[in-house]
C-alpha cells in the first residue's frame, strides 16, 4: 500500500513537472509571437506611411501634368491666334515681322496680366 501511495505522488509530481515544462514552453512561444506580431504591426504601419508618401508624390505629379496641359493648350491657341493674326493683316511688311510684333504684343500682355495678379 505504501508503495501505491509513493507511486501515485511519484507520478502526480512527474505530471506537474511535466505540466509546467509545457505551460513555460508556451509562454515562450506566446512571447516569440508577439514579438513577431508587433514587428510585423509596425512594418505595416512604415508601409502605409510610405504609401501615403507615394500617393501625396503621385498627385502633385498629376497636379504638375495638368498644369503643362493647360499651358500647352493655352500656348497652342496664342500661337493660332497669332498666325490669324498674321494672315489678316494686309500690309506689305513680311510675315516674319507681323509675327513678331504679334508675338512680342502677346508677351506685353502677358507681363501686364501677370504685374495686374500681384
Amino acid at each position: 500500500m505504501r508503495i501505491a501511495i509513493a507511486l501515485i505522488l511519484s507520478m502526480s509530481v512527474v505530471y506537474v513537472v511535466y505540466q509546467k515544462t509545457v505551460i513555460d514552453s508556451l509562454e515562450s512561444k506566446n512571447e516569440l509571437l508577439t514579438k513577431q506580431r508587433d514587428e510585423a504591426v509596425e512594418i505595416n504601419k512604415n508601409l502605409l506611411l510610405k504609401i501615403d508618401e507615394l500617393g501625396n508624390q503621385r498627385d502633385k505629379e498629376i497636379e504638375i501634368m495638368n498644369q503643362i496641359l493647360e499651358s500647352k493648350e493655352s500656348n497652342e491657341r496664342v500661337i493660332k491666334e497669332i498666325k490669324k493674326e498674321v494672315r489678316s493683316d494686309k500690309s506689305k511688311e513680311s510675315n516674319s515681322i507681323l509675327t513678331a510684333r504679334a508675338i512680342l504684343n502677346r508677351l506685353q500682355q502677358q507681363r501686364d496680366s501677370n504685374s495686374s495678379r500681384n
